[in-house]
This record gives C-alpha cells, structure tokens and sequence, in this order.
C-alpha cells in the first residue's frame, strides 16, 4: 500500500479527496476516504437476485440480436 506524501495528506484533508494521474498512461484516477468508497460501491453495485421480467427481458433482446445480426456490437 503506498502512503501519502505531506502535500497529498492536506489535499486530502482539504478537498476530501485526491486526483491523481498515472504519468505513462495518462489515466486519471480519485483517491478518496474508504468509508465514501463503500457507500459508493454499496450505491453502484446491485448484488441482488435478477427478477423474472429482468430475465425474460435480457432472454427477449438477445433472441432479438440474434434475429438481427446488425444489432450487434
């Protein structure tokens, strides 16, 4: 696990969070507190059991791509 330097350590306490770039890709990330990641994730992710309509509709639209090959990607 990497630690903070002093500047990121205020920025953090500052700001809440922290915007950081990988120098080689350029891809940007945030750093933030672990207990906003959670709520986060918690919010994004449905680890829920599917509904019946929610599988009859993905069944519905890949019999319909698979009728119609131009729909897919």
């Amino acid at each position: 696990m990497q630690a903070l330097t002093e500047d990121q350590q205020h920025e953090m306490r500052q700001q809440g969070e922290l915007r950081l770039v990988d120098p080689q890709t350029r891809q940007e990330y945030i750093a933030v507190k672990v207990e906003i990641y959670d709520r986060l994730k918690h919010l994004i992710y449905d680890s829920s059991k599917w509904t019946d309509d929610e599988l009859e509709a993905i069944a519905a639209r890949t019999f319909d791509e698979l009728d119609n090959p131009e729909m897919v990607l």
